[in-house]
């Protein structure tokens, strides 16, 4: 797999999207920048899964490696504790976060 990416079209992508307000081809721009993301991020999935696969070969012994467990935060059910409880535990924070606007490409009849 080859990937090439031109970074002088990319950044005229990126100053073209900034228009996408005024213009339909700054849409086209964001659309081919959603494009370009998603193939990458396709690539990563599968070199991480290349990798993994390498590793899994080796057969390496468990005191050379370990293991993390991460946990996620699920706002849903963290809002619902906070209306029955009246408040979050103790300890527990909320973060003023700037706002932001989030796009995705729609596919088939997905919202």
């Amino acid at each position: 797999m080859i990937i090439k990416i031109d970074l002088d079209k990319l950044k005229g992508l990126v100053e073209e999207a900034g228009n996408i307000v005024f213009t339909k081809e700054s849409e086209g721009a964001l659309l081919e920048l959603l494009d370009l993301q998603l193939q990458l991020e396709n690539a990563i999935t599968e070199a991480k899964t290349n990798i993994e696969a390498a590793a899994l070969e080796l057969n390496l012994p468990k005191d050379l490696y370990t293991t993390r467990t991460r946990y996620y935060p699920k706002s849903d059910e963290i809002d619902r504790y906070s209306d029955e409880k009246g408040g979050l535990p103790l300890g527990v924070i909320t973060l003023d976060r700037p706002k932001q606007i989030s796009f995705k490409r729609k596919v088939g009849d997905e919202v």
